[in-house]
């Protein structure tokens, strides 16, 4: 697995190297609206680049946050106007009228701020939450300003990042990864406890 990741990581830097900022945007692109790229370590590598010369580091900021919030509004509106036809025609559809879905869309549609601004920083489920907050139907307004705020953040602190490290972006790349980590882990965890405080509530209404 890791030798695929690392020829993965490799082809995308030739890529950066070969076509500079349109690689950098259809890569943020793609890895925000549809396919789980290592989207991250190209943004620490380009702006590492800047360090050294070779991108300017506010053309690299704001072609990231373009390519990442359109691909992000990509997965968002893909999922809310289709989504649903999807699951049916792919077979699914008993999956999308069970009881559980029910449920995960409930949640969804009433605790999305806190997951859409903190899986910003994890690539992984960055695609997923978008999916799933379209075919949920978030409001637009709530995904949009807490996706640009997480977007900003995020971007802003791989690009300092990078620039910061130069060559040696390399070698602390898996410390960023764990940093990320770590801010998507505080973002489950108070989303967890929001969802306890709201089934209480919702059970001490039902008493009262």
């Amino acid at each position: 697995m890791d030798a695929v990741i690392n020829t993965v990581v490799s082809w995308l830097l030739s890529f950066l190297l070969l076509y500079g900022y349109p690689a950098l945007f259809v890569v943020a692109f793609f890895a925000a609206a549809f396919v789980p790229l290592p989207s991250s370590t190209l943004l620490v590598a380009a702006s590492a680049f800047s360090a050294e010369g070779y991108l300017n580091i506010i053309a690299v900021f704001f072609t990231s946050l373009a390519g990442n919030v359109l691909g992000d509004l990509t997965g968002y509106y893909v999922f809310s106007r289709f989504g649903r036809k999807a699951f049916r025609t792919v077979g699914l559809g008993r999956i999308e009228r069970s009881r559980r879905f029910a449920a995960l869309e409930e949640y969804f549609r009433t605790y999305p701020r806190t997951l859409i601004f903190f899986s910003r920083f994890m690539t992984e489920v960055n695609a997923l939450v978008n999916f799933l907050s379209g075919l949920s139907d978030v409001p637009f307004r709530t995904f949009i300003t807490f996706e640009l705020m997480g977007q900003t953040l995020y971007v802003l602190a791989y690009s300092s990042a990078g620039h910061y490290l130069g060559s040696a972006w390399q070698g602390n790349i898996g410390m960023l990864k764990w940093g990320a980590l770590g801010i998507f882990t505080v973002g489950v965890i108070i989303n967890v406890i929001q969802s306890r405080l709201y089934k209480k509530r919702k059970r001490r209404e039902r008493a009262g």
